[in-house]
């Protein structure tokens, strides 16, 4: 359980993150500070979020206990679709 709790609070906490820099992006709609800074929060988060990912996958083969691991490994794969219709938001945007 703990490993299900720490993966989803690790992914609220990007989710909340990454949707205030999203609706920041919106309103100030235009090329800043604030594109550079989601640019790096954006790589920080991958880099995470892949070493929690592989430990989990590592505890699932080592525990053996797969409807947690499997869930923990589901919560912290949700940000993925998120995240690109994030990006696919601010390009066509940006675009216009």
């Amino acid at each position: 359980m703990k490993t299900f709790k720490f993966s989803a609070i690790t992914a609220i906490i990007f989710f909340a993150i990454g949707t205030l820099l999203f609706i920041l992006q919106m309103v100030t709609d235009n090329f800043s500070l604030l594109t550079i800074i989601g640019f790096y929060f954006v790589v920080a988060a991958v880099i995470i979020n892949c070493i929690i990912l592989l430990s989990l996958i590592v505890l699932l083969i080592l525990n053996k206990d797969y409807p947690e691991s499997l869930k923990s490994i589901g919560v912290t794969l949700a940000n993925i679709p998120i995240a690109l219709l994030y990006f696919y938001i601010i390009i066509e945007f940006a675009s216009i």
